[in-house]
């Protein structure tokens, strides 16, 4: 017996979650390996003067794992597919002209594009539940997770989705009686690739040091997986976009199912 409409549908959603978790798994695994290390370099303080700069570069930085991008088209594959199951019954029954393979659910910029592509294929209950959910309706359409969803699906199908290596988010030097921080560390969102400078701090010295002395500054820095979308200036999270995608879901499945699909 085929399966279609909402249960097809949770089923799909329910296979992008096992490859959801097997994203966070491998990424977890990934990190307890520590694979990126990095050094704090200075040119120290000019003679007389209490001021100093350090920077932090990138030391040893492998790639990310080329099953990655596969995992995450899956979750995306899967998550749209999910979405196309759960109205393509309904769309047949009101609009049994339209052939098959142009039912897909709707993700669309504005409601003149959304009016030209749905036509009568909904009821009038259904129609509100698909309409609400468009980017066009939120406050950040670039930022709406279907838009996201449209977006790296259609990346997918033509090349690997781009998974920078990781970029760092936080930068903290541990606190010091011999120094000052003079103003809050700068840190670069950029893809962290061998000898990439990361962070940057202005520091201040609070007491004298006779000669020359080498000093170590324990610091953290914090970096995590990120994902290129377009339409956003910064790389997104992996995670949370993977998060973001599917978390979305679910509940709508229940507002379509209880409208009429």
């Amino acid at each position: 017996m085929v399966t279609t409409g909402i249960p097809s549908a949770r089923r799909k959603l329910e296979r992008a979650q096992i490859h959801a978790d097997a994203l966070r798994t491998a990424i977890d695994l990934f990190r307890e390996q520590s694979p990126y290390e990095f050094e704090m370099k200075s040119l120290g303080n000019p003679r007389g003067r209490p001021d100093f700069r350090v920077i932090v570069k990138v030391t040893e930085a492998p790639a990310v794992p080329d099953s990655w991008p596969l995992i995450m088209g899956d979750i995306l594959t899967n998550v749209r597919a999910a979405l196309d199951h759960a109205i393509f019954p309904h769309v047949r029954d009101r609009a049994p002209d339209v052939k098959p393979r142009r039912i897909q659910y709707p993700i669309l910029d504005s409601a003149e594009a959304f009016e030209q592509r749905v036509g009568t294929w909904f009821s009038g209950d259904v129609r509100r539940i698909v309409e609400d959910s468009q980017p066009y309706v939120s406050d950040n359409p670039n930022g709406h997770p279907l838009r996201i969803l449209r977006e790296l699906v259609n990346i997918d199908k033509h090349r690997s989705l781009i998974l920078t290596n990781y970029s760092v988010g936080d930068f903290q030097i541990a606190p010091n009686d011999l120094f000052e921080t003079v103003s809050p560390p700068t840190v670069r969102k950029t893809p962290m690739v061998t000898g990439a400078v990361v962070a940057r701090a202005h520091l201040r010295l609070v007491r004298k040091v006779s000669g020359d002395q080498w000093m170590h500054f324990p610091c953290n820095v914090g970096y995590g997986e990120t994902i290129e979308i377009p339409g956003i200036a910064e790389p997104a999270g992996l995670l949370q976009a993977a998060e973001g995608i599917t978390k979305a879901i679910g509940p709508h499945l229940d507002n379509l199912e209880e409208a009429g699909c």
